[in-house]
């Protein structure tokens, strides 16, 4: 899978016409990782879910643990959260 602008637009609208760094992280076991850097100083992470991988990762579960860790300063805070639409957590 490539994540290209036109993929980064459409999760995140608000940066059409904003210059974006795109690049690929190595290293993820089920996951492809993107890091996405904008004009307006935006650095987020796109974590595209690997093929099938809900038969064993509870997605919502994750999330659950996520924001509790989020709470207690654990743990950098999602943008957002598009499973059910995308398999993406950014």
């Amino acid at each position: 899978m490539e994540f290209t602008y036109a993929d980064c637009v459409k999760l995140m609208p608000e940066w059409n016409g904003q210059a974006l760094d795109i690049r690929e992280l190595k290293g993820g076991i089920t996951n492809q990782l993107y890091r996405v850097m904008s004009g307006n100083e935006m650095d987020c992470v796109f974590r595209f879910y690997g093929k099938k991988t809900e038969l064993f990762i509870d997605r919502d579960a994750e999330m659950e643990n996520h924001y509790g860790k989020v709470k207690y300063d654990n743990a950098r805070k999602n943008v957002d959260y598009l499973q059910n639409h995308y398999g993406v957590t950014m």
